[in-house]
This record gives structure tokens, sequence and C-alpha cells, in this order.
């Protein structure tokens, strides 16, 4: 399975760590989930950023 992120784009040194360890745990579980029950070879996850608020995009193929 592969991966495209865009990690470049968050600012992590100004998240909290447990923050953090959430953002890690909920994209490993919805990666694990997708490889197991979707059988997909390629997740993208995309991170944007607006004034105010952050998304986390995840997909697959």
């Amino acid at each position: 399975m592969s991966f495209l992120t865009d990690l470049d784009t968050v600012s992590w040194f100004i998240l909290e760590e447990t923050k953090k360890k959430t953002i890690y745990c909920i994209i490993l579980e919805r990666s694990f989930n997708k490889k197991k029950y979707k059988k997909c070879s390629l997740i993208v996850i995309i991170f944007k950023k607006t004034e105010n608020k952050s998304q986390i995009k995840h997909s697959d193929n």
C-alpha cells in the first residue's frame, strides 16, 4: 500500500501532543480499515488549512 501526503503544509510544532496523537490514531485506523475492507493499494491524505480551521481528507483508489 502506498501513501501520498502533503505533511509539510501542517505546522506540527504548534499542535499539542494530544492532538498530534489523536490525528495519528485516526489516520492509522482509517488507513487500516481501507486496506482491510476495501483492499485499496493507494491512500491519499490531504491536509488543508483555512484561516481558522484545518481539514484532513483521506481517500483511496
